[in-house]
């Protein structure tokens, strides 16, 4: 079943990921435009950051994240 015109999109907006928070991690944000829409985003920094929580899946994120932040551009 095709979704309805205002269910076609949805957003999440998020102020805290583990130990970062927006106020913190605004000054370094990096913005995306997704369908032309500006999207804010934490750093590569922050998002490395935000995902030390002890969690494996985190941990992996973490390796993916560095390797992307090697590669530059971010």
């Amino acid at each position: 079943m095709p979704e309805s015109p205002s269910h076609s999109r949805r957003r999440t907006c998020l102020t805290r990921a583990w130990n970062v928070d927006w106020e913190t991690a605004h000054p370094l944000a990096m913005t995306f435009e997704v369908e032309g829409v500006k999207v804010p985003t934490a750093s590569i920094e922050d998002l490395i950051e935000s995902k030390r929580t002890g969690r494996l899946q985190d941990a992996a994120d973490i390796e993916v994240l560095e390797a992307m932040r090697q590669l530059g551009g971010y």
